[in-house]
């Protein structure tokens, strides 16, 4: 009996959160429409107090100074409250489109969770560079393949031929692999030494870490923990 309470109690207090996040995007929502509406108004207004600043130039100027700087003075208060709405309708805009963006178990938008970790699928192709710079710009880095259980998830979110966290530097005779993260490599047999010292990035085939000139252009994949 008290199994069945809680759980009716628990599905009142769901739907009351729910119909109080429908009420406050709402809110938000005719708030954006009467700040955009008041911004028309006002803008009208502007328009209408030039019209009048034009047609009072035609006219007697020593017999319509004071009411000319009247209207210098109003034109001016009007522009300084369009450009505070225009303001506070932008902050609004992008509170909404806050709301609206969905989450995907922690994840942002776009990007798809694995294990602990999101990950971002590009669908345009950039340099190694860009890559990782684009990345970064998201509080991520170029993906870290700790383990063949990650690699087969990222190809079946489609990330076959993408540039990974993975470059080299001359050391003597051999190439020292790093991982963006700062790790090295470990498991080196999966990629070869190159013949030509100009390859140095790498980016996932389908069964392989293949290396290639850093300023190729390739699709690549970010990476970052979850938000929670």
């Amino acid at each position: 009996m008290a199994d069945y309470i809680n759980s009716q109690v628990t599905g009142e207090m769901s739907s009351l959160e729910e119909r109080e996040n429908v009420h406050s995007g709402g809110s938000k929502v005719y708030r954006v429409v009467g700040v955009s509406f008041g911004l028309l108004c006002i803008i009208q207004s502007f328009l209408n107090i030039s019209l009048r600043l034009q047609q009072i130039g035609f006219c007697n100027k020593s017999d319509q100074m004071r009411d000319n700087e009247m209207l210098k003075d109003q034109l001016r208060r009007q522009q300084d409250q369009i450009m505070e709405l225009q303001t506070e309708r932008k902050s609004l805009i992008m509170r909404l489109s806050e709301m609206a963006e969905p989450k995907t178990q922690g994840c942002p938008w776009g990007w798809q969770l694995y294990m602990s970790s999101c990950y971002f699928i590009s669908t345009v192709k950039e340099t190694w560079k860009n890559a990782q710079n684009y990345c970064v710009a998201k509080e991520a880095h170029l993906v870290v393949l700790n383990d063949r259980g990650e690699e087969d998830a990222l190809r079946a979110f489609g990330s076959q031929g993408a540039w990974i966290g993975l470059s080299s530097q001359r050391n003597g005779r051999l190439n020292t692999f790093t991982w963006v993260d700062g790790s090295p490599l470990t498991n080196t047999d999966r990629i070869q030494q190159p013949v030509d010292q100009r390859l140095r990035c790498a980016y996932a085939d389908t069964m392989n870490w293949v290396l290639s000139n850093c300023k190729e252009q390739h699709y690549w994949v970010c990476e970052k923990k979850r938000l929670c």
